[in-house]
């Protein structure tokens, strides 16, 4: 028969008093730790994207080409970007990338991580727009306009359609130049 052991009613109030203390602090991190409020990290805010979307239907948008330059600078970007362009909403995109937006109807459609055009030093079609390049070209339709920045990181492409000139670049500028670090432009020879 093993040895009967008394508790010293001391130690054993002690103990339990530890244990209703310590139970429910190891809880409270626990929690804290898995929302990352101990790490510094907030909780996730909801997807921007959700408050872009307007009641036009989708627009079917091809992917960017996928550089890992892309993947790791665009998402900021398009964070960064404003939900209306002047009065141009939001709209849903349909494609198969995340690095995608539009706005308007007929759309102004944005591409983050598109590859490099080519293009000549000093030619007629760069201009600068709230201090990003771009390179602008008219599409063979003649119905809209492809805007490439091409003094970034990565390459961003915007189908403008003729009928809003140039007004939706300024804030799309203004959030590259924000979120997006300059390079020199390097044009062909």
């Amino acid at each position: 028969m093993p040895p009967t052991v008394t508790a010293d009613p001391v130690r054993r109030r002690a103990a339990v008093v530890a244990t209703a203390i310590a139970v429910p602090v190891a809880v409270l991190l626990a929690l804290a730790l898995n929302r990352g409020e101990l790490r510094g990290n907030k909780p996730a805010a909801p997807s921007p994207t959700v408050a872009r979307l307007s009641a036009l239907p989708p627009v079917v948008v091809p992917p960017p080409a996928a550089s890992a330059a892309g993947v790791r600078a665009c998402p900021k970007l398009i964070d960064g970007l404003p939900v209306t362009l002047g009065d141009l909403l939001g709209r849903p995109v349909r494609s198969s990338s995340s690095l995608v937006l539009a706005w308007g109807e007929p759309p102004v459609v944005l591409r983050c991580g598109v590859g490099r055009p080519g293009f000549a030093a000093g030619g007629p079609d760069l201009f600068a727009v709230n201090g990003v390049t771009w390179l602008v070209r008219p599409e063979p339709d003649g119905k809209s306009f492809v805007w490439t920045t091409v003094d970034r990181e990565v390459y961003i492409q915007v189908r403008v359609p003729t009928g809003y000139a140039a007004a939706p670049i300024s804030p799309i500028s203004d959030a590259v130049k924000k979120t997006l670090t300059a390079v020199p432009v390097r044009p062909d020879k």
